[in-house]
């Protein structure tokens, strides 16, 4: 189905960067499974060159529009896929999704009602944010459960 490259002797091989990509893409709104690091932080690298290509070229376009439309539609272009490999790759450290859940609050109030707080209270938001990212990012690099776990077989030792 997908071709691999070798990198590591105890299990199946990495997918490539491209192969990653598509199969986020092709899950694009399935919680459901597990997901590999590569096949994780190869969709955050592609999201975050993404990101820089739409703002460069909002940059070029900003005397037509005045707003940063690239930017905003490559961001909810990759929204729910970043979303539901995130949820597939905690399945896959044999965590529950719902990790997520408080990170998609904090940024959705954040975003919305960013003028109701004043400085002090954003920032506080902004540290739990930060820190709450920095142990999901723990998760995210822990490496698979071997074998089968609640969410599915290991997409790494068959």
């Amino acid at each position: 189905m997908f071709s691999y490259q070798s990198n590591d002797p105890q299990g199946l091989p990495e997918l490539k960067f491209c192969e990653a990509v598509k199969v986020c893409f092709k899950k694009y709104v399935d919680f459901t499974g597990r997901a590999r690091r590569s096949e994780y932080w190869s969709f955050m690298v592609f999201t975050g060159l993404l990101a820089l290509v739409s703002r460069f070229l909002d940059g070029l376009l900003d005397d037509w529009f005045g707003i940063e439309v690239l930017r905003m539609l490559a961001g909810y272009i990759v929204l729910l896929p970043s979303v539901a490999v995130a949820v597939r790759r905690l399945h896959d450290t044999g965590r529950s999704g719902w990790w997520m859940a408080p990170v998609i609050v904090m940024f959705l109030v954040t975003l919305v009602v960013t003028d109701c707080f004043d400085a002090h209270v954003r920032d506080e938001i902004m540290l739990i944010y930060m820190f709450y990212s920095l142990v999901l990012m723990v998760f995210f690099l822990q490496d698979s459960r071997h074998g089968e776990n609640q969410y599915g077989p290991s997409p790494k030792y068959p």
